[in-house]
């Protein structure tokens, strides 16, 4: 681990086993609180993406809702892409939505 992940994570706060048995709840408003750390957060981001070579065959950044709705736009701005917003249903109007069923680590949602 790098020295500024370290200094990133000291600033998360952990919670096992919430909101269910086996996940781990991660709060990150210490991290955002801090504009060094977010700036390098987002730093470490870019350089894994482009570590792992996506960012050639990408031409947008995909923000789930809602913590990629803070994490999209600065990825996009530093990888010189657009963002396209993921959003739960009922939040746009019917002609502008696309629906995909997905499982996460505790239920179902669309």
């Amino acid at each position: 681990m790098t020295l500024g992940k370290m200094f990133c994570g000291l600033a998360v706060t952990y919670y096992p086993d919430f909101p269910l048995e086996g996940i781990n709840f991660k709060e990150i408003y210490h991290l955002m609180r801090d504009p060094l750390r977010m700036n390098l957060m987002v730093d470490l981001m870019v350089a894994e993406i482009k570590y792992k070579g996506w960012h050639r065959t990408a031409n947008k950044v995909v923000m789930p809702q809602s913590k990629g709705f803070i994490w999209g736009p600065l990825l996009a701005l530093k990888l010189d892409m657009g963002c396209v917003m993921l959003r739960k249903p009922g939040k746009l109007p019917a002609d502008r939505i696309v629906k995909k069923d997905y499982t996460l680590q505790y239920s179902k949602d669309t």
